[in-house]
């Protein structure tokens, strides 16, 4: 909830895919390295030892702009991990070859 994209009746909801995306990564990089977590006493990525300091909103800001635009993700097909010994279970092609459903 701390990403105003992400709330449906606000009016800063994603209207484009590389907007939400870019607003999305920036939210996630601000409370990883900028937002100072009561319980941890400093900052998610301090303590795992990703940063060395809590980030200002400046050093993150400078460092999201340095960055070019990145690829795309490639899709990639869902495969269900069936544990050994259990049954397989049926599935069914979803419409338009999008993969398939499989009863769990």
């Amino acid at each position: 909830m701390s990403v105003g994209r992400t709330q449906r009746l606000c009016l800063a909801f994603g209207k484009t895919l590389r907007g939400h995306r870019a607003a999305i990564g920036l939210g996630i990089c601000a409370y990883n390295l900028v937002k100072i977590h009561g319980a941890l006493g400093t900052t998610p990525a301090v303590t795992a030892r990703v940063a060395d300091h809590p980030w200002t909103l400046a050093e993150l800001v400078t460092a999201a702009l340095a960055e070019g635009d990145a690829a795309p993700p490639e899709p990639q097909p869902l495969k269900l991990q069936v544990r050994p010994g259990a049954e397989e279970r049926p599935a069914r092609e979803l419409p338009g070859g999008r993969g398939f459903l499989r009863l769990v």
